[in-house]
């Protein structure tokens, strides 16, 4: 009932022929910080010094029971009190970071508390032989939930469509085969979902709630270069 954190009173009254009486009882509601995850990249996932670092994340307000809007998310490189990128997806140009280990930060702000998510990224210097690709996932968005509508045997599944691509220095626009869709559900193995874009997946609920799909899409050039995107979503079979 009580949405915004701090002190509320709450006060009972009642009348009757013999007269009348209240009680009141005080109640304080504590703000939890946002809950933030950084999917793209991995943690300790290594980056000649020339590739594009694709950023995505997730956030979750705990009290509004939402996603934080962009304005309130941000990307923060080795500790610095600047965000160099607001919004929940970004891009770290290649050629700007050293070589050797940086770390990147994934702040949320409710306007009362503030959650963060770390990953590090290892730079290391051009192995020549061409730059690798970069990729994107545009749809679904990153931290998407579904209500699974559709029953396949004795499992209900949700349809979705995924669309990625990936953009490489010397081949241009990847395509076909060069896309390659994985997921992993609720922390399990990976699965290979298909290739190309778009790809219609089945997306199942194998458990009534919180079913959690990592989605990710790896391309791959003609130099066997490779990129990675990742998202997280949720498929449950109750709203």
């Amino acid at each position: 009932i009580f949405r915004v954190p701090g002190r509320h009173v709450i006060t009972a009254s009642a009348s009757g022929p013999s007269g009348s009486a209240s009680d009141r009882v005080t109640i304080t509601i504590v703000n939890d910080p946002p809950l933030m995850t950084i999917t793209t990249p991995t943690d300790r996932q290594t980056f000649e010094r020339s590739d594009d670092i694709p950023l995505s994340g997730t956030s979750y307000d705990p009290n509004d029971l939402a996603a934080l809007p962009d304005d309130q998310v941000g990307w923060f490189l080795d500790g610095t009190d600047l965000p160099f990128a607001i919004g929940h997806s970004a891009l770290i140009p290649g050629g700007r970071l050293s070589l050797g280990s940086h770390f990147v930060d994934f702040v949320g702000d409710d306007g009362s508390d503030v959650g963060r998510a770390r990953v590090t990224v290892e730079i290391i210097a051009d192995t020549g032989g061409g730059r690798a690709p970069t990729c994107s996932i545009t749809a679904p968005p990153n931290g998407a939930s579904w209500t699974a509508d559709e029953l396949d045997g004795d499992q209900w599944f949700k349809r979705v469509e995924l669309i990625g691509g990936a953009t490489d220095p010397e081949d241009g626009d990847l395509t076909g085969g060069q896309l390659e869709w994985s997921e992993r559900v609720n922390g399990g193995p990976s699965q290979l979902l298909g290739t190309g874009s778009p790809l219609e997946v089945r997306l199942f609920a194998p458990e009534p709630f919180g079913n959690t799909h990592e989605i990710r899409l790896t391309a791959t050039d003609s130099d066997g270069r490779q990129c990675t995107f990742t998202i997280v979503v949720n498929v449950s079979l109750f709203a």
